[in-house]
């Protein structure tokens, strides 16, 4: 029998846990849903009014109702009622057990409390039930301390100050102590410990021998039934606190970075206005319209060649190791195959003055440096170098020479041949034969470029 009445305890415990978390559950989705109107209401509409002995006044005139739809208002948005969240659809009355009215605890309480009536400002005994107080925490943003998480803090009474957010907090709590007697102390630790553990981490409860603070696992709260004569807590006083660092409320991100989201978000095609820098391992994004663009690595995205495209959307990608380039809609290497990379070639410059051997002067180098190889003797008729005719294209960019040398003679054949090692060679014979006769006093300009051909 004595085994059987524990467990009937901790049942009646575990049974008005759950009356908490139902109700505290539709007070979390209240203030989401009406975050906006609540934030604004007065700061008085949130002075609790508990008290044994003389319970403390409160301001009668604010206006605190808020109107849900035409048939349900609130009359106090910051204090509603268990049957006012009924109506208006945040709480189901099939979902609260206990065998009793809802929100109304089940286990015994006394009956010491003194409260103060909203509406009429009279004082009389409190009902026993459970109570909801809805509050506000201003939470300093990064504009007012950039770079510095600052504590939160308690409201003035016109709300929070300028460059803070504000955040609502809210507290269910019994409103007159639950009863306790050493005779049952036993029978009483089973049933709170179960309603304790019922609630969970967002918990909090006053000694109930000493009184004093609402206490939590790792939290405390300022007890909202007080001793009048000595501004102390009551004891006996059960509560779940809900909004900002409750527990519950860790699956909201919250507007100052303090609880950052825990999974990948969806923004339903809206827009993210006025970030000042966005730091991202990954950006996958369909169009990307940007005035400036600093990247240490920039990856293309892999085409093929010939493949249709859209110049409207894109016009540079990679594949089959080259750059390809959207062209009359069709992805086109940008340097195709056997064609002349107009950025990538040689010059030499042959210049003879009158009295004078011809010279040879390397006037440009590619960026892959100076390294192809060439020869060249003045008393020769040509030049010879290491450029393939397959990987370089040879062009005779100027020729000009003065006709009135030695004899009247001028140049008879010149141009570009190949030995018979495949090499380019340039030949600038005469009909004479000879270099010397040819330019004996005569002047001659000659510029040569060698292209790299596109493997």
């Amino acid at each position: 029998l004595y085994a059987q009445n524990m467990e009937s305890k901790a049942e009646q415990g575990r049974l008005l846990g759950q009356q908490y978390l139902a109700i505290n559950k539709a007070v979390g989705n209240y203030m989401v849903t009406h975050y906006a109107a609540l934030e604004k209401l007065p700061v008085g509409c949130s002075q609790p009014s508990f008290a044994v002995g003389t319970a403390p006044w409160r301001d009668t005139s604010l206006d605190c109702g808020l109107t849900i739809t035409s048939t349900v208002n609130m009359a106090n948005g910051l204090q509603p009622t268990v049957a006012e969240l009924i109506a208006a659809g945040f709480l189901e009355k099939a979902r609260v057990g206990g065998g009793s009215s809802v929100g109304v605890p089940t286990l015994p309480m006394d009956s010491t409390v003194q409260e103060i009536g909203f509406s009429t400002g009279v004082a009389a005994t409190s009902v026993a039930r459970l109570f909801i107080n809805i509050d506000r925490v201003c939470l300093a943003t990064h504009t007012a301390n950039p770079g510095s998480v600052s504590l939160p803090q308690a409201p003035g009474a016109s709300g929070c100050p300028a460059l803070t957010t504000t955040s609502l907090t809210s507290l269910i709590f019994n409103t007159q102590p639950y009863t306790f007697s050493t005779q049952a102390s036993f029978g009483f630790a089973n049933r709170m410990g179960s309603l304790w553990s019922e609630i969970g981490a967002d918990a909090a409860m006053s000694n109930m021998t000493t009184g004093g603070e609402l206490k939590g696992a790792n939290f405390q709260i300022t007890n909202p039934v007080r001793k009048s004569a000595t501004n102390t807590g009551v004891g006996g006083i059960v509560a779940v606190r809900n909004g900002y660092g409750a527990a519950y409320a860790n699956n909201h991100a919250r507007v100052d970075g303090s609880n950052p989201p825990t999974a990948d978000w969806s923004f339903a095609n809206n827009s993210i206005n006025d970030v000042n820098k966005l730091t991202a391992q990954t950006v996958d994004a369909q169009t990307v319209v940007a005035k400036l663009v600093d990247a240490e690595v920039l990856k293309l995205g892999d085409r093929t060649e010939g493949a249709a495209c859209d110049a409207t959307k894109e016009n540079v990608s990679f594949g089959a190791g080259t750059i390809l380039m959207c062209t009359s809609n069709k992805w086109t290497p940008l340097s195709a195959k056997g064609t002349v990379n107009g950025l990538d070639y040689y010059e030499f410059v042959l210049n003879k003055y009158s009295g004078q051997g011809m010279t040879l002067d390397r006037t440009r180098c590619p960026k892959s440096g100076c390294l192809e190889g060439y020869s060249f003797q003045s008393s020769q008729n040509y030049f010879s170098t290491s450029f393939k005719k397959d990987e370089w294209l040879p062009v005779l960019v100027r020729f000009q020479d003065d006709p009135n040398g030695l004899n009247g003679l001028t140049q008879s054949d010149y141009g570009f041949q190949v030995d018979g090692l495949g090499n380019y060679i340039f030949m600038f014979n005469s009909g004479a034969g000879a270099l010397s006769q040819l330019f004996n006093t005569g002047v001659a300009n000659i510029v040569v470029r060698f292209y790299r051909i596109n493997p």
